[in-house]
């Protein structure tokens, strides 16, 4: 029950209906096996992905340390093996490490570093939704060789 504009008006909602709407089939079960499918599909290739450059030992950084990159390290099972080092560009993080893995986490300097063995041969984007900005900080690097790995969608530049 509720006033607007002073007319009286009540209002019936068949609620489930409203959230399995909203929730696009989750309550059925359906939307959580689609995601699972995808999730394990995306932890599958970016797992090959990963695993191709670690077999020519390359150096793999992760730009962007976001809470969210932990949640991704976890979801697709990666580990610290899997990455060398973390950059980002806010200084507070800097200096620090990632929960969970503790990868260090430096500034974007880093990635140019040559008392660290020069460039990085892959980046891998932890802070995907800044993808634009960041791409345009790492063309230089990208004209030089470097691979850009991005989660979502998974793709390598």
């Amino acid at each position: 029950r509720g006033q607007r504009f002073g007319v009286r008006y009540l209002v019936r909602l068949d609620l489930r209906k409203v959230i399995e709407g909203a929730a696009g089939g989750v309550l059925s079960g359906i939307g959580w096996t689609q995601l699972g499918i995808k999730i394990e599909k995306t932890r599958a290739e970016l797992r090959t992905i990963l695993d191709t450059f670690k077999a020519r030992n390359a150096t793999i950084a992760v730009y962007g340390a976001p809470a969210k990159l932990t949640t991704l390290m976890y979801g697709l099972q990666l580990t610290a093996d899997d990455f060398d080092y973390v950059v980002d560009d806010a200084v507070e993080k800097q200096g620090r490490y990632t929960p969970g893995l503790h990868l260090p986490v430096l500034p974007p300097s880093a990635l140019v570093d040559t008392t660290r063995g020069g460039f990085p041969d892959a980046i891998f984007l932890g802070a995907w939704n800044f993808r634009e900005p960041i791409l345009k900080k790492l063309a230089p690097l990208m004209e030089g060789g470097v691979h850009v790995i991005v989660p979502f969608p998974l793709e390598v530049l």
